[in-house]
């Protein structure tokens, strides 16, 4: 869950919020007051998905309960109000929202029917909160919206999502690949990834299969934020694997951006027998040793390791498990591995990359040919699911949930004036142990 306002940094020990220049305790003083209402939707929304859990035990669910479809032609109750951008049909008089609804907007990779309609359902009761959090604010957080595990995001106030002429309803926007959702759930981390750049043959298929895994990477790299670091190695046929940067990097915007270049302009090397166990090998070694020289650092973060492969296993690959289970051993942890395949036989790949994701503890997540743009980010970006579960865990050791954190700058989603800082927290279902994130 989170909310907005614009505010632009311009130093470290001064800010613009608005037009307006600010001393740094200040704007403290200010970012502690916003976290403040962070905090507050968080624990309403924990305490209205734990109310309608306990009715529904004892009542069954309800017959029926509302929720406002952001993608609907009408908004009801709605106004034009220039604090909230400029859209067609309001002309220059700003947006058409309303304040007395909050819209849903399903994801395209959705769960079941019944868990997308228990998520209405049980978020419903949020609008009065809402609403009542942005009176609160005198109209300081712009957006306030919550993002659940199924694939369902909720907003207030409402409106209707911006459309293109053939685009329909922005089907691959999808909540949980979002940065500021990758940082609620995950908190800072280090994503290293390894890119196979690889085909026993240069066809049609193989190559919409490198650009599957390119896609893939491209999400991952776009779900960071400036509080990770990143790493990426790409190897093929060659005995040299290459590298953008030498180390694992801060992922601010220019380095993400460079890194998505570094991986568009790879092209397909056409191994034959399949890349050799140079290549391979030194592209794992390299990952391990970064993720090493993270595990020294004070106050190390987890570490997810992002392997993008063709689904065909080729020799040198046998020995992954042992180099994972070698390091985890010596590493022990919440590091997460993740092996995302593509190509003709990945679909029920049983013996190949899923065996080896079953001896260290992998996750496996193939991605179907022909997958859309919302399949792909979802499938690169599940290793949230593990990270959340194991901050369930930390959070009933401690007691407490994870404070607020802090995006970067950026242009405003939805569109409004400007740029603007977006504020996180996680939401869990702390009746369960571990506490199970929502």
């Amino acid at each position: 869950m989170y909310t907005l306002w614009r505010m632009q940094l311009v130093c470290i020990t001064c800010v613009y919020v608005g037009n307006t220049l600010v001393a740094a305790d200040v704007v403290h003083e200010l970012l502690e007051e916003r976290a403040g209402y962070i905090r507050n939707m968080r624990d309403l929304m924990q305490t209205t998905f734990m109310n309608y859990r306990d009715n529904v035990t004892t009542h069954g669910v309800p017959a029926s309960c509302e929720g406002y479809n952001t993608c609907s032609d009408k908004l009801l109750d709605d106004r034009c109000w220039t604090e909230y951008g400029n859209t067609k049909g309001c002309a220059c008089a700003g947006r058409s929202i309303s304040e007395t609804f909050q819209v849903i907007k399903e994801s395209e990779v959705v769960s079941s029917r019944e868990e997308i309609s228990y998520d209405v359902c049980y978020t419903e009761a949020m609008n009065e909160h809402f609403r009542s959090i942005q009176q609160q604010s005198q109209m300081q957080l712009k957006w306030l919206y919550y993002g659940t595990a199924e694939g369902v995001l909720v907003t207030y106030p409402g409106f209707l999502w911006q459309r293109g002429p053939n685009e329909g309803c922005d089907p691959d926007y999808d909540p949980r690949v979002q940065p500021w959702f990758m940082q609620a759930a995950t908190g800072p981390k280090n994503v290293i990834i390894l890119l196979d750049i690889s085909e026993k043959d240069k066809t049609d298929q193989a190559s919409r299969s490198l650009e599957a895994r390119k896609d893939a990477v491209h999400a991952a790299i776009d779900a960071l934020t400036h509080a990770d670091t990143v790493g990426l190695v790409t190897f093929g046929a060659m005995n040299a694997p290459q590298v953008k940067y030498d180390s694992t990097v801060v992922a601010t915007w220019p380095h993400r951006k460079a890194l998505k270049a570094f991986v568009s302009n790879a092209t397909l090397q056409v191994s034959g027998p399949l890349p050799t166990n140079t290549s391979y090998g030194l592209a794992v070694e390299q990952s391990l040793a970064w993720a090493r020289a993270l595990r020294e650092e004070a106050g190390a973060c987890p570490t997810v390791f992002l392997f993008f492969t063709s689904s065909t296993l080729y020799p040198a690959a046998k020995t992954t498990a042992a180099s994972i289970n070698a390091y985890r051993d010596g590493h022990p942890g919440e590091d997460v591995f993740q092996f995302l395949t593509t190509g003709e036989d990945n679909i029920g790949n049983i013996s190949g990359w899923k065996n080896i994701s079953c001896q260290t503890g992998a996750v496996y997540r193939p991605i179907p040919a022909g997958a859309s743009a919302s399949q792909i980010a979802r499938e690169a970006n599940a290793y949230y699911e593990t990270l959340a579960a194991a901050r369930g865990r930390a959070e009933v050791v401690l007691g407490s949930a994870h404070d607020v954190a802090w995006g970067e700058p950026h242009i405003g989603w939805p569109a409004t004036w400007g740029h603007i800082v977006t504020a996180s927290s996680s939401v869990y279902d702390k009746s369960s142990n571990p506490w199970r994130f929502l």
